[in-house]
Formats: structure tokens, C-alpha cells, sequence
């Protein structure tokens, strides 16, 4: 394989939450109890039993920072014929790009043993095993382990197996499984009120499809309740904003994006404003001029600027590009 043994041998890109960090002033959701009382039992549900037949671990609830012991019987998988098996372990973490690790096997008996040290702001483990033909990741249902303080699984793990059950398990062979996605959503959004901005667009985009009678009525109280809290930051209004235009209620939206323009003159909308009117100039003169004004403006400072800067740069090189041709 590609990877270097027993190191991080690969980034990938963060999740897509499909939104903007907000709700940090609300702290509770308000549901019907029956519904509080589902979402309770599903949250139980979702950690309550974290085994599998070919696949033996411990600790029984990893931490960061511990040392991961596993056993792997191939027997009854798709690669119990292959004579040489490798183990790829996926370290999804806490709003950070995930990681890729080819941990070395020891074969004994049939079975494959290996260890790796989680790292220190894991979420969420997830195994595969390779062989020259074949692969072996649990089917549709994974080997996925959540990273746990103490014997609770951290913020950030209900999390990263809604990403995995809503799509982005592709990489591990897994299909989009919307009410699998749900389930876990709705653990990491009653354990963790204070991380809701990660995911809300996506949460409740999930809740739409799967529970098309119910999600109104939640939404608007969530929408309501955000409002009612006051001393809403950017970012708060951006998702209020999105939320308002997705669920089709055009005057709301265009209430929130102007009253968050008037509060943050200066704000991040600004910067991406810009930056579409830079991709939409047709003129490549115009166009080059406006990118190095921009790039003057807004210099690379973190991750986010640099994507953006990047992007700005690669659309002058197109651009040039095509002008010699």
C-alpha cells in the first residue's frame, strides 16, 4: 500500500457541516417530551454496545492518549482468503482534518493483532483491513469505535458517525443511511447543546427527510429561540440566515442578512461578497486587478484565508491561462 507503516500517513479534508458556529447562547431544545424521551433512548442506544464478532479491542472504552490493543479474525469476511492482511485505522478528529493510519500486524493462529495510541484530540476510530483483493470494513455498519472521557463518548464522536451514516462513510464503502445518520445527530445534539453549531444546518436537513412531519414545528422553535436570545454573533446570524432561505421563508432571511450587515459592517460576509463578485468579472484585467486587492486586504492567516486566497489565485492562473490559448 501507499501509506507509511505505523504513521500518520494521510490527511483528508474536515467534514462539511453545512454550517456556521452558532446556537452558543442556546442551551436547551425545545421538543414535545415523547420526543425528548425517543431522542434519550436513541442516545443510550447509539454507544450502547460497541462490538463486533471479527474484531476484539481494549480498553473497552478508549481515551485519548491510550494505547488501542485490537485482534482481527478475518474468518467469514470478505478477505479470510487473502494470505496477507493490512490494517488501516481512520482517526476522525475534533474540528480538525481527519487522519489515516497503516498499523503493522502480528499473525498468529489465524489472527491478526496490532496496536496505535490515540491521538489527542480524536472523536471517533474507524478500522478497515486490506487485503491484496479484497477489503473488510463491517459491511454497511462499520468498525466504529468512539473515543470516550472516561466512559462517555467525547463531543465531537455522535458527531463524526452522523458525517459517516450521511455520506461521508463512502470512503469506508458505507452508503448514505439517513435514519442511522439521525440517530446519532440527535445524541451529540442532547449531549453536547454547546457544539450544535457545528452541525445545525446538517442536523436539521437530516430531520427534514427523515421525519418530514415533525422537523417544522422543531425548526421554528429553534429559529424563534435563537432570535429571542439576543447579542447574536456573525456567525449566528449567518446560520439564522441560511436556515431561513433553505426552509424557503425569503423575507426572514433578507431581514437577518440586512440586520447582520448593519451590526458587523466589517464582517466576514464582507470577504465572501467580494470574492464572488472577483469569480463573476468577466473582464481578466478588472479581474487581476480586484485579486491583488483583495490579496493586499486580506493576507493568509489562517487555514480559512489561505483556501480562500488559493482559490482566488488558481482563478487569475485559469485565467491567464485561457487568455494565451
Amino acid at each position: 500500500m501507499a501509506f507509511a507503516h505505523c504513521g500518520i500517513c494521510k490527511e483528508f479534508p474536515k467534514f462539511h457541516y453545512l454550517t456556521s458556529r452558532t446556537f452558543q447562547s442556546i442551551k436547551n431544545f425545545h421538543m414535545k417530551p415523547i420526543l425528548i424521551a425517543v431522542i434519550s433512548f436513541l442516545s443510550i442506544q447509539a454507544f450502547s454496545q460497541v462490538q463486533f464478532s471479527n474484531l476484539q479491542f481494549k480498553p473497552a472504552h478508549p481515551n485519548r492518549g491510550d494505547k488501542v490493543v485490537f485482534t482481527y479474525s478475518p474468518a467469514g469476511t470478505p478477505v479470510m482468503t487473502e494470505k496477507n492482511i493490512d490494517a488501516v485505522v481512520y482517526v476522525f478528529a475534533d474540528r480538525a482534518s481527519a487522519k489515516v493510519k497503516e498499523i503493522p500486524l502480528k499473525k498468529s493462529g489465524g489472527k491478526y493483532t496490532g496496536s496505535f495510541t490515540v491521538d489527542s484530540n480524536a472523536t471517533l476510530l474507524a478500522f478497515r483491513f486490506d487485503g491484496v483483493t479484497q477489503r473488510d470494513g463491517n459491511g454497511q455498519k462499520g468498525y466504529f469505535i468512539p473515543v470516550y472521557n472516561g466512559d462517555k463518548p467525547v463531543a465531537g464522536a455522535a458527531l463524526a458517525l452522523g458525517n459517516m451514516y450521511s455520506g461521508s462513510g463512502r470512503i469506508l464503502g458505507i452508503d448514505a443511511q439517513p435514519e442511522v445518520a439521525l440517530q446519532h445527530l440527535e445524541s451529540e445534539w442532547k449531549n453536547f447543546p454547546e457544539r450544535r453549531s457545528d452541525f445545525a444546518i446538517m442536523y436539521f436537513s437530516i430531520l427534514h427527510k427523515v421525519r418530514p412531519n415533525e422537523a417544522p414545528g422543531i425548526l421554528n422553535s429553534e429559529l424563534k429561540a435563537m432570535e429571542s436570545a439576543g447579542n447574536l454573533t456573525e456567525a449566528q446570524y449567518s446560520t439564522l440566515e441560511a436556515l431561513y432561505a433553505q426552509y424557503k421563508m425569503k423575507e426572514k432571511a433578507d431581514a437577518i442578512a440586512k440586520e447582520k450587515k448593519e451590526k458587523f459592517p466589517n464582517g466576514g460576509w464582507l470577504k465572501t461578497e467580494k470574492v464572488r463578485s472577483i469569480a463573476a468579472e468577466k473582464d481578466i484585467a478588472k479581474q487581476e486587478q480586484m485579486i491583488h486587492q483583495y490579496l493586499k486586504e486580506y493576507p493568509s492567516v489562517d487555514e480559512g484565508s489561505r483556501q480562500r486566497n488559493n482559490y482566488l489565485i488558481s482563478l487569475l492562473m485559469n485565467a491567464k491561462a485561457k487568455e494565451k490559448d
